[in-house]
């Protein structure tokens, strides 16, 4: 599980806590996958250099069809947010022009002193039964057997039936009740302080964040409802005005930005605060950590409760049929790094994101609005983004000059030369995403 958290601030708020395994080689041709022909005649059983392009190719087509897919979603995303805060914007068919003019957008608001501010907390769970099953080619095409080769107790299994022993339990798309350590996003019952983001309420007279409560004194930020004080500099009425840009004094309920004073509720039931809180926080606390969770777990859960079944990594034995092991200690054989570095990326081409993500915007409601309603989507795509990025990187940049190097078969000459510009197209795609991503989050 690759865990990761990243803060993108714009304006005052600070501090406020946002978190296809496919048969190949393919690429990606408009939204489908295409297989590449020319590697369908090779064999990683062949040799441990034509094991090791295979890897390669492999790795290509699936970052390249994850980028694809990752960009996708920031089509998708700038489209709504600029059709929400324009409604005559034209939607565009590409993700830099749509996200190009949300910037643009952004930029006129930074402008106006109209502040961003974003925060995402959550990771990518590896897909390690892709990755084991390319190392389990990688092995056999060094002639090595996984099983004999490996340390002592530290061949496990990729499981999804019957484990005899512990299992790392993996379940990237929903929650796992975890009682052991979570690497991911952990969201525990809080009656307490809470580190990262609190969903509940709040007994602290300062928060930053959003209450549906709204704020009695020292609001700045954007309200839904009634702002009393001043609203983009003008003074409002003594019964307050909905203020869709920036609120100064007081907001009746609905509130976005910061506050001197409680969050009140409920004034109904489904009334909450989601945001940082420095008192006690009742409700559910998220974070990432690396420590015992006693709660929902999104991610991995490592050594839970002992259940026979298993879900993830078994360490023991496994009734699944055919499923694939890995090795997590020594192996006494000699495998080509550039293979198994070509199956971690495999691994992560094929995984699944998760997160959790909040704006807080003072000055555009609407634009509040049109982000908030799709952070769960921006988080995912953020969160791949930086996932993939690095392992596009490798394979384009160092991965694939070294196998081309190499002296390997007709068959694998043929797949390396059509994976190379396959290749390519991933890192020109995920250098889309990475400026896209800059600019969702506020950054333009």
């Amino acid at each position: 599980m690759s865990v990761m958290s990243a803060r993108f601030l714009r304006g005052p708020f600070a501090g406020f806590l946002g978190a296809l395994v496919l048969a190949g080689p393919f690429v990606a041709c408009n939204d489908s996958a295409q297989p590449v022909s020319g590697c369908a005649a090779l064999s990683a059983k062949t040799s441990a250099s034509d094991a090791t392009v295979k890897a390669y190719a492999d790795a290509a087509a699936r970052l390249y069809v994850a980028a694809y897919q990752v960009d996708q979603q920031f089509l998708s995303i700038c489209n709504g947010v600029m059709r929400d805060v324009q409604p005559t914007f034209e939607a565009a068919t590409k993700s830099e022009v749509a996200c190009s003019a949300l910037a643009v957008y952004l930029q006129t608001d930074l402008a106006k002193g109209i502040s961003i501010a974003f925060d995402v907390e959550g990771g990518c769970a590896l897909d390690l039964t892709t990755e084991a099953r390319c190392e389990e080619d990688c092995a056999s095409g060094a002639s090595c057997d996984l099983s004999s080769r490996c340390e002592a107790g530290q061949l496990v299994t990729e499981c999804s039936g019957e484990c005899t022993g512990p299992c790392d339990v993996r379940n990237p798309t929903s929650a796992t009740i975890c009682s052991g350590l979570c690497a991911g996003l952990c969201g525990a019952p809080s009656s307490g302080t809470c580190a990262g983001r609190c969903d509940g309420s709040c007994d602290s007279t300062t928060w930053s964040g959003i209450c549906d409560g709204g704020c009695t004194a020292g609001f700045d930020g954007s309200c839904a409802s009634a702002c009393v004080g001043t609203c983009d500099g003008t003074a409002t009425p003594t019964a307050g005005v909905q203020c869709p840009g920036h609120c100064l004094g007081s907001c009746d309920k609905n509130a976005s930005g910061k506050c001197g004073a409680r969050c009140l509720l409920p004034r109904v039931t489904t009334d909450r605060f989601h945001g940082t809180c420095a008192g006690t926080c009742t409700g559910t606390c998220a974070r990432s950590l690396a420590t015992v969770c006693n709660g929902a777990c999104y991610g991995t859960c490592y050594n839970p409760t002992s259940t026979a079944r298993c879900v993830g990594t078994c360490h023991g034995s496994c009734d699944t049929a055919d499923a694939p092991v890995r090795c997590l200690g020594k192996l006494d054989c000699s495998i080509d790094a550039n293979c198994t570095a070509g199956c971690v990326a495999s691994g992560f081409a094929d995984s699944n994101c998760t997160g959790l993500a909040r704006y807080v915007i003072s000055g555009d409601a609407i634009l509040w609005s049109a982000l908030n309603s799709r952070a769960a989507a921006i988080a995912t795509a953020v969160l791949a983004t930086k996932a993939l990025a690095p392992h596009i990187a490798d394979v384009f940049g160092t991965i694939g000059p070294a196998v081309g190097g190499g002296t390997f078969s007709d068959a694998a000459k043929i797949c390396y030369s059509e994976s190379v510009p396959v290749a390519k197209l991933a890192s020109d795609t995920i250098a889309f995403s990475t400026r896209n991503s800059a600019i969702v989050t506020g950054a333009p």
